[in-house]
């Protein structure tokens, strides 16, 4: 085991776990935005047309498109480089 940094305590390592959801994925980066020094404003959200009822107010909705989304995944080689890879069975990595 590694020693600790002066000033650090030991701790247990956590372990990763992919986002597999658009929703988690938002989530992930709305959670991290402001640490990280940047905000995501709130997207423009429009009333509805005329004669269309509405329960409750709209909900403030953050100004976020996820556009694409690919699995990666790194194997290591004989060099201890680590090489990210698409997807098996996919066709494209």
């Amino acid at each position: 085991m590694l020693e600790p940094l002066i000033g650090e305590t030991t701790r247990q390592r956590g372990f990763r776990v992919a986002h597999r959801t658009a929703d988690q994925q938002v989530n992930w980066l709305l959670g991290r935005a402001a640490r990280h020094g940047f905000t995501v404003p709130a997207a423009e959200t429009l009333e509805p047309a005329p004669g269309i009822p509405t329960d409750a107010p709209l909900p403030e909705t953050p100004a976020v498109t996820l556009i694409a989304r690919d699995v990666l995944r790194f194997q290591k080689h004989f060099s201890g480089l680590t090489v990210p890879n698409k997807a098996a069975g996919r066709g494209d990595g």
